[in-house]
């Protein structure tokens, strides 16, 4: 079998696609399982044109049983047409930061993604039972995605309060959170902060607000991204912060898959990240199509309940059929420099079906703006 894969670049993550396809790599070869991957390259993935092109060059050049693409909506939604035409699946792979176009998937379209979106989700019902208040920060980089509607609205649906919000700039040279930290200093109610940021940004915004407020026990809860960039900032966390939150992998998640992926990876001498686990996990979802294949089946037409439970990096992998989304495991961590990380709860993708079965019946009212290229791809 072979699966083409679209692969993005960025410069501010730039060993997303090297991790990603180390990882489907890996998954495969450990298994022995007989697929081929023939790549393509669609850059911040911000263009519908520049990604059906690629598709239309892979196609046209290898001839693909299906095609993986690393792409975020609504830009992957350009494939769905083409695709459809030439009875391919695409299974849409990506860190899951925005909410789909339409949660209706088409019968021959799968998405496997870090769901970023659904982890935040959990989060902001996990802090609802823990406190009545908060702030919420951002970038206008971050903020330019799902991830901060996700973070805040079953906070709000469960009748808290958000107290303010900040969007710093998403340049380090104009990032200031002097407005924040003195809404801090005059309120004493907001000491719990909800955070979607990431990349160069997260020191500065723990370290100006140590600065601004010392003394100030400030606890933080965060998206995946800004929980695991965190925990990788180390001494730079500042002692007196606190983060919380569910990321949908984790290094010591005990899971014997996962213990296998990350031995496999530093054989290989590669770290193993979330990037990786999301390529190893995509490894695995490629041998159930290879094997759905060889039993005679059209993969552009699987009838519901085809995949099967899997076991992964990232812990057990449900097909939402639903939604069409690979769901894994979720995964409730609490960090401090001086604690280290601790896993406070482990939510089954099974105990989950319920959170995702409410999230995606969301819709963003109002006003909005949202960046076209795939998170952290630019």
């Amino acid at each position: 079998m072979v699966a083409g894969v679209l692969l993005p670049t960025s410069s501010t993550h730039p060993l997303i696609p090297h991790q990603f396809m180390a990882g489907i790599r890996a998954s495969l070869k450990h298994r022995g399982i007989a697929v081929t991957l023939a790549p393509g390259y669609v850059g911040f993935g911000a263009s519908g044109d520049t990604v059906k092109s690629e598709a239309e060059k892979l196609i046209l050049e290898h001839d693909p049983d299906l095609i993986v693409a690393f792409v975020d909506h609504p830009i992957a939604d350009t494939l769905f047409p083409l695709m459809a035409q030439l009875n391919k699946p695409l299974l849409v792979v990506n860190n899951g930061a925005k909410y789909a176009v339409d949660w209706k998937a088409p019968a021959n379209v799968y998405f496997h993604t870090l769901e970023n979106a659904y982890l935040s989700f959990l989060t902001s019902s996990y802090v609802s039972r823990q406190t009545a208040k908060a702030v919420m920060s951002t970038s206008y980089y971050d903020g330019g995605y799902s991830l901060c509607h996700a973070l805040t609205q079953p906070f709000i649906d469960e009748g808290r309060e958000i107290l303010y919000n900040f969007a710093g700039s998403f340049k380090l040279a104009e990032f200031n959170t002097s407005s924040m930290s003195a809404f801090i200093r005059e309120n004493r109610d907001a000491h719990t902060v909800l955070t979607v940021l990431s990349g160069e940004l997260l020191g500065p915004f723990y370290q100006q607000l140590a600065e601004a407020l010392p003394g100030s026990e400030l606890r933080f809860y965060g998206s995946p991204v800004t929980l695991d960039e965190t925990i990788g900032l180390g001494a730079e966390f500042p002692a007196a912060f606190a983060i919380q939150g569910f990321t949908g992998w984790y290094s010591n998640s005990g899971v014997e898959e996962n213990i296998t992926f990350s031995a496999k990876m530093r054989q290989a001498s590669r770290e193993p990240d979330a990037f990786s686990a999301l390529g190893w996990d995509t490894g695995r979802i490629l041998g159930q199509f290879l094997q759905l294949k060889d039993a005679g089946a059209l993969l552009h037409a699987l009838p519901e309940n085809s995949f099967k439970t899997l076991e992964g990096a990232k812990g057990t992998l449900r097909l939402h059929e639903k939604s069409h989304h690979f769901t894994g495991d979720a995964y409730l961590l609490k960090h401090s420099s001086a604690s280290g990380t601790e896993l406070l709860q482990t939510v089954d993708s099974a105990e989950g079906k319920g959170a995702m079965n409410k999230m995606i019946t969301q819709k963003i009212e109002g006003m909005s703006s949202g960046w076209l290229n795939t998170y952290l791809c630019s």
